[in-house]
């Protein structure tokens, strides 16, 4: 009886994945957001650096990130969705919520409910000024049909089948590195004789500014955070890139090259690799 029960489960569970979520309409609003990012860069005044991925953080909620600071423009963002998504009927209700990129502070929000007249969109003409942001983007979730609904509860009960002595699912939060981090001061982090500015992707030495990308910046605010002491490779690449669902290879190194060069005007401050382990930002006494 048992077997037989499961060999039918298993059947209707095969029948029940020729639903596929839809990946071409996924793909479609990749394409939609990265052309929100293209406007806002357009809007700041900056028609060249590039758009980073689109990032999916969990089913129908996505983020926005640049590699430069911009302005928010809250009316041109706002048109900006509406006609990205002018023609998709199921992407008609959405909350768009800017952060900074070094806090979990919102700084502007609205909804779309599906016409600009009928949703709360407010401030329209309070300007954010140039900063380092992100954007997160939620859709209100389509229903189920039923063949989807019908698949999800076999699917269910075959892992209950399949994993009876124990629990599937551990629950697990992951923080990004830059949700855990706090707001800096406003004259930025002292690295020997750079002023290092993560909000506005910059470091200062003397009179000279250096630009940093958003990657750039990341990392070397992890290492500010425990100077003259290793950082494992795993940590690094896990709070940095993986924690994002993002293929590193071997970026990680890529990156401490660039760090270097940008660091070099001060020979008190080294990246040091510590073989097999991973590295460290020294910071000899000046």
């Amino acid at each position: 009886m048992f077997f037989g029960a499961l060999v039918s489960l298993m059947v209707l569970l095969t029948a029940g994945f020729s639903y596929k979520e839809n990946d071409y309409e996924k793909s479609q609003t990749i394409v939609a957001l990265r052309n929100v990012a293209h406007q806002t860069l357009l809007i700041s005044g900056d028609s060249t650096s590039p758009v980073p991925p689109v990032e999916t953080m969990e089913s129908n909620k996505y983020e926005i990130s640049f590699n430069t600071i911009v302005s928010i423009h809250p009316d041109s963002l706002v048109n900006s969705f509406i006609n990205s998504f002018n023609d998709y009927v199921d992407k008609q209700r959405y909350v768009v919520e800017v952060k900074r990129c070094y806090s979990d502070e919102i700084v502007y929000a609205y909804e779309m409910f599906g016409t600009k007249e009928e949703s709360i969109i407010p401030c329209t003409n309070r300007s954010l000024s140039r900063n380092c942001y992100r954007i997160h983007i939620s859709f209100k979730e389509s229903g189920f049909n039923m063949k989807k609904s019908t698949m999800t509860i076999i699917a269910s009960s075959l892992m209950l089948f399949a994993f009876i002595s124990g629990s599937y699912f551990s629950g697990k939060t992951k923080v990004s590195l830059l949700e855990e981090s706090q707001k800096t001061q406003e004259n930025g982090i002292k690295l020997g004789f750079f002023q290092f500015i993560p909000e506005e992707l910059r470091l200062v030495y003397e009179n000279q500014e250096i630009a940093l990308t958003s990657k750039e910046a990341e990392l070397l605010y992890l290492f500010s955070k425990n100077l003259n002491q290793i950082v494992s490779r795993e940590k690094l690449e896990k709070e940095i890139w993986e924690d994002k669902g993002v293929v590193v290879g071997r970026s990680l190194d890529v990156f401490i090259s660039k760090l270097r060069k940008k660091l070099k005007g001060d020979p008190n401050i080294q990246i040091v690799n510590v073989h097999g382990v991973g590295y460290k930002l020294a910071i000899a006494a000046s």
